[in-house]
């Protein structure tokens, strides 16, 4: 392990110590402090500071604050297509963050893009009965409720119930 995943790895040991509002200030407060160091001595496009990144931009997310979530995201996400490309788990987690974030901003046309290209992802690599499309296809429902718009929630809606009852368990 690279010292730069270890400092990484420092600071979601911080986050997953607890979701109490002083974690992510701690969380924030080492992130601020490696990112500047991993850009300068590994660049940009690396896997620890495309991490380090998202994460930051996540703890904001956590504490409420919109706008530099975003800017955090925004710039993870530029990175981290051209580190790990569409097709990545930790793609369509950004994905899904972000336009989560949009929607409680009540931006809902532009989360509709990200939620959607999770959707499909993740539909395309797993299959709309895995956990992580069903997660998808909620946020996509959500965002079009919040959108004030039911019926275009609706189909999203079934398919979630659709994939739901494919995984539940049965009575014999």
């Amino acid at each position: 392990m690279s010292l730069a995943d270890c400092l990484v790895h420092q600071g979601l040991l911080r986050m997953d110590e607890g979701t109490k509002h002083s974690r992510f200030i701690e969380a924030i407060e080492i992130y601020e402090t490696i990112l500047p160091k991993l850009r300068t001595a590994l660049g940009y496009a690396t896997p620890s500071t495309v991490e380090a990144t998202d994460n930051l931009g996540f703890a904001y997310h956590r504490l409420g604050e919109r706008k530099l979530a975003e800017r955090y995201y925004c710039e993870a996400l530029d990175w981290r297509l051209m580190v790990f490309g569409e097709n990545d788990i930790r793609t369509t987690n950004l994905l899904a963050n972000l336009g989560t974030l949009l929607s409680e901003s009540a931006q809902y046309d532009a989360a509709d893009g990200y939620l959607q290209r999770a959707l499909t992802t993740r539909v395309q690599m797993w299959g709309e009965p895995s956990m992580d499309a069903r997660k998808a296809l909620r946020h996509v429902a959500r965002n079009f409720d919040r959108w004030g718009r039911p019926e275009f929630a609706l189909p999203f809606w079934e398919r979630l119930l659709s994939a739901e009852l494919q995984v539940a368990p049965t009575d014999s």
